[in-house]
């Protein structure tokens, strides 16, 4: 699974461009923008931020695995990390 950085996400906090941090995870939702049950704009409020407390606010485990983890594209963190075990 590709690593990135905080800043690498950051950079995608456009409704057309949308990437999201959740538990350590990055996840693509531009193409899921339009189907959220809460809209659009609920997403595009916390594009390219780390979303783990509001998600877990609305979401259980069932979605995450369900809907979340098909859209997930990375980790945040070094991807050097088993080079060196």
């Amino acid at each position: 699974m590709k690593s990135y950085t905080a800043e690498e996400v950051s950079q995608h906090n456009k409704a057309d461009d949308l990437w999201i941090i959740v538990d350590g995870k990055v996840f693509d939702l531009t193409k899921f923008v339009s189907e959220h049950p809460g809209g659009k704009k609920v997403l595009t409020k916390v594009a390219g931020k780390d979303a783990t407390k509001k998600f877990k606010q609305f979401h259980n485990d069932a979605i995450m695995e369900r809907v979340g983890l098909p859209m997930q594209i990375g980790v945040i963190g070094d991807d050097n990390s088993k080079a060196r075990l």
